[in-house]
C-alpha cells in the first residue's frame, strides 16, 4: 500500500498540514520554488572557467582572421570540342551561316550542334553537325521556333544528318 502521510507542522508557516517538501506544506513549497525561479532569471549566467593555457589558445584563435578557403575547382573531362571548334573557326568563314552577320572571335555560343548531344553523343565531334552561327540564332535554334523561314537550310541539314545517324544505329 505505501506509507500513510501524516500531518505535521510546516517549518515555514507553522500550520499543521501534510508535509510536501523539505518540511514545508504544499503552499509554502510552491512559493519557495517560484522565488528561486525568479531569482535565476534575474542573475547573469556565470562565465565558464577555464585553465590559463586554454584561455590563451582560445584568444589567439578568436582574434585571428577567419580562414580563407579557395573555391573548389571542378575539372571538366576534355571532350575534344574546343579543339574542333578552333579548327572549324580556322577553316570556315567567320560569318553566321544563317544570317550572314560577321563574327569577331570564336566563342562557344557561336558553334551550334544540329543534332543534340544528349540524343546523338556520337555526332558531338562531327564537323557536319556543327554550324557557326550568331549566339542569338543559336539560342533561337535551341529553345525557340525551328519552323522559322531563316532555318530552312539548317532544318534540311538537320533532317539529312538525323536520317544518316538513325541509319547507323539500325545497321549496328
Amino acid at each position: 500500500m505505501g506509507i500513510k502521510p501524516k500531518k505535521k507542522p510546516c517549518t515555514a508557516c507553522g500550520r499543521v498540514d501534510y508535509i510536501f517538501s523539505k518540511g514545508r506544506c504544499k503552499k509554502c513549497a510552491q512559493k519557495a520554488y517560484a522565488e528561486k525561479a525568479r531569482a535565476r532569471v534575474k542573475e547573469k549566467p556565470k562565465p565558464l572557467t577555464r585553465s590559463a593555457d586554454v584561455l590563451k589558445k582560445s584568444r589567439k584563435l578568436n582574434t585571428s582572421k577567419p580562414l580563407k578557403r579557395s573555391p573548389i575547382k571542378y575539372r571538366k573531362k576534355p571532350t575534344g570540342e574546343r579543339a574542333l571548334f578552333l579548327k572549324l573557326w580556322e577553316e570556315r568563314e567567320h560569318k553566321c551561316q544563317v544570317t550572314g552577320v560577321t563574327l569577331s572571335e570564336p566563342k562557344v555560343h557561336y558553334f551550334s550542334h544540329l543534332l543534340p548531344k544528349s540524343r546523338w553523343p556520337e555526332a558531338r565531334l562531327d564537323p557536319a553537325n556543327i554550324w557557326i552561327v550568331h549566339e542569338d540564332v543559336h539560342a533561337e535554334w535551341q529553345h525557340g521556333d525551328r519552323s522559322l523561314p531563316m532555318f530552312a537550310e539548317k532544318r534540311a541539314a538537320y533532317e539529312a544528318l538525323r536520317i544518316q545517324y538513325d541509319n547507323r544505329d539500325v545497321k549496328k
